[in-house]
């Protein structure tokens, strides 16, 4: 089990070392922020993030190029 554990850490390790953290501020036409809008990485959809109050928001996608969609509805 220890062994397993071990190769396991191994391996999220090399993965999070690959990855790009992408921020910014999602706004309307007055300047003013948007809260709730989600923010997805095109190459994968189920890596995505939710604006907070200020409009800001994190990703983390892998290494390289990244085609963002941002939706919102309100």
């Amino acid at each position: 089990m220890k062994y397993w554990l071990s190769i396991a850490f191994a391996t999220i390790t090399i993965g999070v070392s690959a990855q790009s953290k992408i921020v910014g501020k999602v706004t309307d036409e007055t300047n003013q922020a948007i809260y709730g809008a989600t923010v997805m990485y095109k190459q994968d959809v189920t890596i995505g993030a939710h604006t907070d109050e200020n409009g800001n928001y994190l990703l983390e996608v892998p290494s390289g190029k990244a085609i963002l969609i941002f939706r919102f509805s309100g």
